[in-house]
């Protein structure tokens, strides 16, 4: 549902990945304007277990997280084979969005919070409405219709996961969308992803709030468990621990929509909302960045292997 001819091909083809989901943790998220809390607070939106039954992964995969945001009345209409294989998560941050998919679509709609939602197919060719907190698993080259059926905006996040393979795209396929913007907020390579996505895996993504001048604490890069990391708002400023004695040498400032993905591995990484209204932004007009005060929110989307049965909780 989220992508748009020229981009998405270009950065679809550029990288991609995704698999069977038996359940999607449901958990509150972040209206709009909600003030920063006093301490770092984090969300997790939602967890998949992968593969999504009956929608495969291809091999060599990578991911993308893309974000679009839907005027009202906006139209998608994708034929068949427009996009390399791919298997698409889409996540209703808000607004209400109808889709009807040709190929396997998998649902889930949300529930109180801490509730499990479990996926359930919808038929081929039967329209279903997803809501704030919903979530659609699919195939990114079966022919589908979306649209916006909200009476405001509507904002979708989406990891794709999938390979680039052009020639498997029917240059003559149709797609148009109408009333539909999108923003790439970054990327994984197949090689990123090579040995979490070999066995069973977990996909999860969280959104995190950092109140100005704050930090997290200092954590090891994992290549088990390759995280990326979108601001969403304010500035990230991100740490490395090169000689491992637990500070943090050499800093690099990351401004919304800017992505961190897999900086040098083997080194501690810490996490700081930036407190200087200036920090980072030297390139940039006066005035055109984060002031003194603003929150740090940012997105981090993490794969990772599946627990074992012994390790899956039970509530």
């Amino acid at each position: 549902m989220i992508r748009s001819t020229s981009l998405i091909l270009a950065t679809l083809v550029a990288s991609l990945v995704l698999g069977a989901v038996p359940a999607v943790a449901r958990h509150a998220i972040y209206p709009s304007g909600t003030p920063a809390p006093a301490s770092a607070t984090t969300v997790t939106l939602f967890t998949l277990s992968l593969p999504p039954t009956g929608i495969p992964i291809p091999g060599d995969a990578g991911a993308q997280l893309m974000r679009s945001t839907w005027d009202l009345d906006a139209m998608v209409t994708v034929g068949a084979r427009a996009f390399p294989p791919a298997v698409e998560v889409d996540y209703v941050v808000a607004g209400k969005i109808a889709i009807r998919e040709q190929g396997p679509l998998l649902v889930a709609e949300v529930g109180p919070i801490g509730d499990l939602g479990d996926l359930r197919p919808v038929a081929q060719g039967t329209e279903t409405v997803l809501d704030q907190g919903d979530i659609a698993v699919y195939q990114l080259a079966a022919p589908q219709e979306a649209r916006n059926v909200g009476d405001t905006a509507a904002t979708v996040v989406s990891v794709l996961i999938g390979v680039d393979d052009p020639d498997v795209v029917d240059p003559q396929a149709m797609a148009s969308f109408d009333g539909v913007a999108f923003e790439q907020l970054g990327a994984f390579s197949s090689h990123d992803l090579a040995v979490v996505l070999a066995d069973r895996s977990e996909l999860t993504l969280r959104r995190t709030l950092l109140p100005a001048g704050s930090a997290l604490p200092p954590y090891p890069f994992d290549p088990s468990a390759p995280d990326l990391l979108a601001v969403e708002a304010g500035t990230m400023e991100v740490g490395l621990d090169l000689d491992g004695d637990g500070t943090p040498e050499w800093w690099q400032s990351i401004q919304q929509h800017q992505a961190v993905n897999q900086l040098i591995g083997g080194t501690d990484r810490a996490i700081r909302a930036a407190s200087d209204p200036q920090a980072g932004l030297e390139s940039l007009p006066s005035g055109a960045g984060p002031k003194r005060g603003d929150p740090l929110i940012f997105l981090t989307l993490t794969f990772s292997g599946a627990p074992t049965d012994e390790e899956t909780p039970t509530s």
